[in-house]
């Protein structure tokens, strides 16, 4: 089964303005789709119910247990327990956190600031042994914080310790693939390997964690070359080129203007490896015409550069938000 990369714009955005003046309580839940809050529970693919609020230092906090929707089993199951300045979208958690694994079983637990993962993480098999423990530091991009970290102690599947205070080997499967190497001062050092039915799948270098260079091999055994392991998709001259494109060419329907439509739409679509776009939906509605003049627009956008993963072009859903303001 191909894999397909998901990404979010993040311009265009303000996440935290609605909120604040929603009075919840213990007790409520909360609907989602896409980490947007929704009022169509049907279509909502999270949802969270408040344990309990308390004030910090004059700060409303909310203490919530989440759900998320599984396709396979049609069903929610519990996905994390956080605390939250914010309940207009996810991810946004501030404090202790702890992840579950699908059986219930607990994933992960460690702190988040402002929505970053920070100090201390633990991570846990799905049969409730000991994986891992990361260090993450304070103020690094949001975009990038879940990747920023040293690795302080491993241990593999036989409940062995193979990482002591940074340094030692590591094996781990992630996506179907059998990753193997070596760590030094928490950071991949050296020689590491990606094995997927056995078969070598990718081989990158490492200088004190910083990728050197890489090569991976399709199904038909071509090679690709490479030195940055996620190379993402890119509209003409970057994401500036996006803004540009949507002052330009997106008008706001007479419907909208004579009923006071606004707010933020979403658009979800695929850029494939073709240096096009197809699968375009509304993933988030304003009104018919508004999401009308949303797709038009994003049909005018040509000519992509494909994202890469390991060298190789790969399909990636691409999340769009558009937002304007009717007087």
């Amino acid at each position: 089964m191909k894999k397909t990369f998901i990404l979010t714009a993040i311009f265009f955005i303000s996440y935290f303005t609605q909120s604040q003046n929603i009075n919840y309580k213990v007790g409520d839940t909360i609907h989602y789709k896409k980490s947007i809050i929704t009022k169509n529970k049907k279509t909502s693919d999270y949802y969270t119910i408040i344990k309990n609020r308390q004030k910090n230092n004059d700060i409303l906090f909310y203490n919530l247990d989440g759900y998320k929707f599984l396709k396979d089993s049609s069903k929610f199951i519990l996905h994390s327990n956080y605390s939250t300045r914010y309940l207009e979208v996810l991810n946004s958690s501030d404090g202790k956190y702890i992840g579950y694994h699908k059986n219930g079983k607990k994933m992960c637990e460690g702190y988040k600031e402002n929505g970053r993962y920070i100090d201390l993480w633990k991570f846990w098999y799905e049969n409730g042994q000991i994986r891992e423990e990361r260090i993450y530091p304070k103020n690094t991009p949001l975009k990038k914080n879940f990747k920023q970290y040293t690795i302080k102690n491993f241990w593999n599947l036989n409940n062995q310790q193979t990482i002591v205070n940074g340094d030692g080997s590591y094996e781990y499967e992630i996506d179907s693939i059998i990753n193997k190497g070596f760590y030094k001062k928490g950071v991949r050092h050296g020689k590491f390997s990606g094995y997927k039915k056995g078969i070598k799948h990718f081989e990158e270098h490492y200088l004190r964690g910083k990728l050197k260079a890489g090569k991976s091999w399709n199904s038909q055994g071509q090679e690709f070359k490479y030195k940055q392991v996620f190379e993402q998709p890119r509209y003409k001259k970057g994401q500036e080129s996006i803004k540009k494109h949507l002052v330009k060419n997106f008008k706001i329907p007479s419907f909208a203007l004579e009923n006071k439509i606004g707010g933020k739409m979403l658009v979800t679509f695929r850029i494939n490896k073709n240096e096009g776009i197809d699968q375009i939906k509304i993933s988030k509605s304003l009104c018919k015409p508004c999401d009308e003049e949303a797709i038009r627009c994003v049909k005018l956008m040509k000519k992509w550069k494909p994202a890469k993963h390991r060298g190789q072009l790969v399909n990636v859903k691409y999340t769009l938000p558009i937002t304007y303001r009717v007087q």
